[in-house]
């Protein structure tokens, strides 16, 4: 089954968009062990 550019162009938008997602997502992740690491230092002072 053949694709025409536009579905390409189309699939590469969505691939992108996820790529994108997963950055921001692994982003939030990394705060968020930085903040579980801060908080859990003040713990134990």
């Amino acid at each position: 089954m053949p694709i025409d550019s536009n579905q390409l162009l189309l699939i590469s938008k969505l691939l992108r968009s996820l790529s994108d997602k997963m950055k921001h997502v692994q982003n939030i992740l990394q705060e968020y062990h930085k903040q579980k690491q801060y908080l859990l230092r003040q713990m134990f002072i």
